[in-house]
């Protein structure tokens, strides 16, 4: 059974997260958009370091074993 996150819908990613790395025009490497993505960020969940990886389209840090659905346009956590 699949579990829907809820969006944030204040869509500005957190002042703490680290932007990814600009060039010497202020535009990120990975492309030519004027938004920066937060890089994902490691935290410590019960004792083990874990990646979690930023949702462009729901605005949230995804948690382990979430992914975003293609088909109902949300994540989604198994």
């Amino acid at each position: 059974m699949s579990l829907i996150l809820p969006r944030n819908l204040d869509k500005r990613p957190n002042n703490n997260a680290r932007l990814e790395p600009r060039d010497r025009y202020g535009y990120r490497y990975s492309s030519m958009s004027d938004q920066s993505i937060p890089l994902p960020k490691d935290v410590t969940i019960k004792g083990a370091q874990v990646r979690l990886k930023y949702c462009e389209t729901c605005y949230i840090y995804r948690p382990p074993r979430a992914s975003h659905c293609k088909q109902c346009d949300n994540c989604v956590g198994r």
